[in-house]
């Protein structure tokens, strides 16, 4: 969403600006070049900042966790005149991360405690950034699994117990899984800002 706001000018500006220059099949090379490049520039950036100030509301599509609220929306609070693309892009990953240390808090720890959490997908292999806040935010290991596949994975891993081809899922696991190392341990710095930002993110979501 974020990466969409942001490129809306950039073409129509740039390719404006190409036309009679370049052909068509060249603009847009060189917009599709430059829009690949656009969160991992802004994440970069935002890596060496520190806390802007905004506080992010993650409710694109609704509050679907615990309240199932599709009609709720999200939000963008304590803007200034000073933050640009960057403070807003490090806020809407706090957010995302916030939202998360929100429906882990929501659960009993005598159903889960979250000691180590295993990330899946590609951000999870792109995004050292939101690894680490994720190991901040919820005070807990991160791993991130080089699979490809996981729910695929997962699946074969059922329909082989299933068939009584290991005698249980740990056992199926340990045959058909990697281990696990853990890449993100939570910092202290890390920490303290995560839990000011989570007090801020209650209060804009009460």
């Amino acid at each position: 969403w974020f990466g969409s706001v942001l490129t809306w000018p950039v073409r129509r500006g740039v390719a404006a600006s190409l036309e009679g220059r370049l052909s068509a099949v060249e603009i847009e090379e060189v917009l599709t070049a430059a829009q690949a490049d656009l969160l991992p520039g802004l994440e970069r950036e935002a890596a060496q900042r520190g806390p802007s100030g905004i506080v992010a509301i993650d409710w694109i599509n609704g509050r679907r966790y615990p309240f199932e609220d599709a009609s709720a929306t999200a939000a963008l609070l304590g803007l200034r005149i000073g933050h640009d693309a960057v403070d807003l892009y490090r806020a809407v990953v706090q957010s995302a991360v916030l939202g998360s240390r929100a429906i882990v808090d929501a659960i009993p720890a005598e159903i889960v405690d979250a000691q180590r959490i295993i990330l899946v997908g590609g951000i999870a292999k792109r995004s050292p950034m939101i690894c680490q806040a994720l190991a901040d935010a919820l005070d807990a290991e991160v791993m991130v699994s080089p699979a490809d596949e996981v729910c695929a994975r997962g699946a074969a891993i059922y329909a082989a117990v299933a068939a009584e081809a290991f005698g249980s899922v740990p056992d199926a696991q340990a045959a058909l899984c990697e281990d696990y190392q853990v890449d993100y341990r939570p910092t202290a710095a890390g920490r303290d800002e995560y839990r000011r930002a989570f007090a801020d993110y209650q209060r804009a979501c009460a």
